[in-house]
């Protein structure tokens, strides 16, 4: 990931954490989850897995030290096989 988009992600979450309203999609906060599993997850899954961001992605509880994220995330193998699996980040 370039710099300005890790920027806008910390600068988003910031936000978020001091209760301001932000779109999670218009935001790329979605897209930023989508990269960072496919950066963590790459070892596991292999190159032929690809995450395809969020459905539903929603904050569901915030206070001065985190943030939860819930939601689906949408799984790719290929470009044959597509699930859903449970998202979740703090």
């Amino acid at each position: 990931m370039k710099k300005d988009a890790i920027d806008k992600f910390f600068n988003n979450i910031v936000l978020a954490r001091d209760g301001s309203t932000i779109d999670l999609y218009e935001s790329s906060i979605d897209a930023t989850f989508e990269r960072i599993c496919a950066a963590l997850l790459k070892n596991q899954r292999g190159d032929a897995v690809w995450y395809d961001g969020t459905s539903d992605l929603s904050i569901q509880k915030q206070n001065a030290k985190e943030i939860e994220f819930s939601g689906s995330m949408n799984v790719m193998e290929g470009q044959t096989k597509h699930w859903i699996e449970p998202f979740r980040a703090i």
